[in-house]
């Protein structure tokens, strides 16, 4: 099982029986999974707070937005949910070819990622501009990263976007990629690259939480650059599991679990009204 990229571990023994005013449903659980008897979720701990990572040298444990919405799902749907680590570059080959039911990690939602895998729209997003602090380029938006040079994580929609960025300037951005966001990170507080891209949700926890200031780095937050919508990606063939993953987040919703996780983890301004199926255009203006 390629021991040095996967590690899996149960969310919890004791989400099944469900907190009160949770409801059941666990009769939109697929034949498969009921056989199985839990949901393989992937993901990529590398990608930090809030939204998964091991809070300490224990790899087998996890914690963030997603193994807290995975408990939810797991306490409405009736089955349990383990996680499994894989690079993210490796992730959406490995869902689309059956290796794992879902993934959690804070994917962004685009067009291209829906021809081939479904996402569960579970949450809003933005990004923000990575530089060392003190801005000593005096980056302030988007453009500012014309003739700079910049990190970015390999196949990462902030990779895309940094692509997007660079075909409008009249000197390039110079982009490197890396396998892993702490690698692209490394690139900015190392002073190797002049920036880097993350997700607002992401920036404005670790700025709060003292993080990027222990590292050298600087958040510039943009207004409302390049919204994005996150998902839970499943394979095509998922249909039913799928649908089963929307209704337990529509009820965490109604009941008000969903608000609770991500008022816990600081960003409750990036929480949805109503999970969402491949609908990339959330969060454009």
């Amino acid at each position: 099982m390629h021991r040095n990229l996967l590690l899996a571990v149960s969310v919890t023994a004791l989400a099944l029986s469900g907190p009160a005013g949770a409801r059941d449903l666990s009769s939109l659980v697929p034949a498969d999974i009921k056989e199985k008897g839990y949901i393989e979720v992937v993901t990529d701990p590398s990608f930090g707070p809030p939204w998964n990572y091991h809070p300490g040298t224990d790899q087998t444990v996890y914690e963030g937005i997603d193994p807290d919405i995975a408990k939810g799902i797991s306490e409405r749907l009736g089955v349990e949910i383990r996680f499994v680590s894989l690079a993210f570059a490796g992730i959406v080959p490995a869902i689309r070819a059956g290796r794992y039911d879902m993934v959690m990690v804070g994917m962004t939602t685009t067009e291209e990622r829906t021809k081939v895998i479904d996402l569960v729209d579970y949450a809003v997003d933005s990004n923000a501009i990575l530089v060392q602090a003190g801005n000593p380029l005096a980056i302030k938006s988007p453009q500012d990263l014309c003739g700079k040079t910049a990190s970015a994580v390999i196949g990462s929609a902030q990779f895309a976007i940094l692509q997007e960025v660079s075909a409008g300037c009249d000197k390039p951005i110079t982009i490197s990629t890396f396998p892993a966001k702490s690698d692209a990170f490394l690139q900015v507080e190392t002073k190797r690259a002049d920036a880097t891209i993350d997700g607002y949700i992401v920036s404005g926890y670790l700025s709060g939480n003292g993080t990027f200031a222990s590292k050298g780095i600087e958040a510039v937050f943009t207004k409302d650059f390049a919204g994005k919508p996150l998902g839970i990606g499943l394979a095509k063939e998922k249909a039913a599991l799928r649908d089963a993953v929307a209704a337990a987040i529509d009820d965490m919703i109604a009941d008000g679990t969903y608000t609770k996780i991500f008022a816990k983890w600081g960003t409750a301004d990036m929480a949805l009204k109503k999970a969402e199926i491949n609908n990339f255009q959330l969060g454009r203006k």
